[in-house]
């Protein structure tokens, strides 16, 4: 199966990082709005704040049970939608889980459907978060080392204007790949490709409310728990939260002391909001 890249990132040339797009208003759009739901579509898009059209864009829901899931990139999102998935429909999804709209509300179109169940006492809703060392790591790794990552063509020959090289050492490359982040979050913060923009602003710290909040480090535990919650009866939460997707092939620490202290500043809202040392 080919998998293509995310049309929604594009390189800036200008600031030399690849940022994803922003919505802006054009003239035209009000004025067709009242004739037409694709530029009513485009209105609203254009109208909502970044910050919130960040979350937005990634909830998934499901009728049945009555869950709602806020994503947050390189936090086990994918491993997390297959479970849903499996939940909601009895058998295990084989494709790019994110784009499956048959059995899961996802997507930009799905916004007003997933805000009303975001805001029902009906729904439980989640998110899960992950140490941003480990996650930091984890997106490296999945962009930068093993490239599995499709929109990884999106940034390499930005990461290589920052000096990444293949012959060298993958703790010098993770350093350069941390440069070219703190450069990203520097031009523009919400802008930054999501998989290692701020967790707190993946999921809206503090201006959406979440039923549960679970980690990655604990994620069977989280995952079944909180399904448990939603009213999943337990042997089938257990039979779900156990799925893994996307796992990366190696999981030993490459970041030296001193960059961890730079993940720590960078990141120092997520350790705060989620409690990591």
């Amino acid at each position: 199966m080919t998998i293509s890249a995310d049309n929604n990132i594009h390189p800036m040339t200008n600031c030399g990082v690849t940022l994803e797009v922003d919505v802006r208003e054009k003239w035209y759009y009000g004025a067709l709005a009242p004739f037409s739901t694709h530029y009513r579509q485009k209105l609203k898009l254009a109208r909502t704040p970044l910050a919130d059209r960040i979350v937005l864009d990634h909830l998934l829901s499901t009728e049945h049970p009555k869950i709602i899931f806020a994503k947050n990139s390189k936090a086990a999102c994918t491993s997390i939608a297959h479970a849903i998935f499996r939940l909601a429909s009895g058998y295990q999804y084989n494709g790019r889980i994110h784009k499956e709209s048959d059995v899961l509300t996802q997507g930009r179109e799905h916004w007003e459907k997933n805000m009303s169940r975001l805001s029902s006492p009906l729904y439980k809703s989640v998110t899960f978060v992950r140490h941003p060392v480990d996650r930091l790591e984890s997106a490296f790794r999945d962009f930068v080392v093993e490239r599995r990552n499709p929109n990884h063509v999106y940034h390499m020959a930005q990461f290589r204007k920052f000096g990444y090289n293949e012959n060298r050492s993958i703790t010098d490359n993770l350093n350069i790949f941390l440069d070219y982040v703190e450069a990203s979050h520097e031009i523009s913060r919400l802008r930054t490709d999501r998989h290692w923009r701020l967790q707190v602003d993946n999921v809206g710290w503090g201006r959406f409310q979440y039923d549960y909040v679970g980690r990655v480090e604990t994620l069977a535990k989280d995952l079944q728990s909180f399904l448990i919650m939603a009213g999943v009866e337990a042997e089938a939460a257990a039979r779900v939260a156990s799925i893994r997707m996307n796992t990366s092939r190696s999981t030993e620490r490459i970041a030296s002391n001193s960059m961890i202290y730079r993940i720590q500043k960078l990141y120092a809202e997520d350790f705060e909001a989620f409690g990591y040392d």
